[in-house]
């Protein structure tokens, strides 16, 4: 009987290693600022302040590739974790119907 409640959490702890994996697999889209047509015509009155603009385009594009490679890194540990924890289950579960 007991074993049977091993296998029940081992079975969550593989969704939740599926599902940080997925995590893993999905970065942030990139920063990119539109442009309508009264800005660009006014692009050609103001060109100083569109290049304030594509500095901070590119400066939070960095940014969001610092937090991509972390947050990959972060669910890729947390999907390891949950497998090793599915493993440790479904081995209690395997010990405990010998007893």
């Amino acid at each position: 009987m007991l074993q049977w409640v091993w296998v029940a959490i081992g079975l969550v702890f593989f969704y939740f290693a599926i599902i940080f994996y997925q995590y893993s697999k999905t970065p942030l889209r990139d920063f990119n600022i539109r442009q309508s047509q009264q800005t660009k015509t006014a692009e050609e009155k103001a060109s100083g302040e569109m290049t304030i603009f594509k500095e901070l385009q590119r400066d939070f594009g960095r940014y969001l590739e610092s937090i991509n490679s972390k947050n990959i890194a972060r669910s890729r540990i947390a999907a390891i974790g949950f497998g090793l924890a599915t493993m440790a289950s479904f081995i209690s579960a395997f010990l405990s119907s010998s007893l």
